[in-house]
């Protein structure tokens, strides 16, 4: 009893194994930039919370969210901050963009994002 293979075992394993190697080197790329955007983002909510709650002025919340960028090694503009208050409640939207640097193929992308946080005026 001959066996009839084809022999596409080995080139389909080759194949997987590809896919999974290049899955694995985009996520390694893409999942520190998106980690640093959120846990900015988190410190952007807090930062709202307690600007919301100090009435701080649009000049002290603008230099606090730069400051905060920085330590996420974030670079921002003052025109990427924008800040409105209406009622009893701050907005406050930060537009900011993050590079993915896909250095094996020599190819950066530019990853925009934008953070958004509303918070109320005064103590609750």
């Amino acid at each position: 009893m001959a066996l009839k293979q084809r022999g596409n075992g080995k080139s389909g394993f080759i194949l997987t194994l590809l896919v999974f190697v290049v899955c694995g080197y985009i996520g390694f790329t893409v999942f520190p930039v998106y980690y640093n955007a959120k846990e900015f983002e988190s410190a952007l909510v807090n930062e709202g919370v307690r600007a919301g709650a100090r009435f701080y002025n649009d000049e002290v919340i603008t230099k606090d969210v730069i400051r905060i960028a920085k330590s996420f090694e974030i670079n921002l503009r003052m025109d990427n901050i924008h800040i409105r208050k209406f009622g009893d409640k701050v907005e406050l939207t930060v537009e900011y963009d993050l590079p993915l640097d896909f250095s094996l193929i020599k190819y950066t992308y530019s990853w925009h994002f934008v953070a958004r946080t509303t918070s109320h005026l005064g103590m609750l």
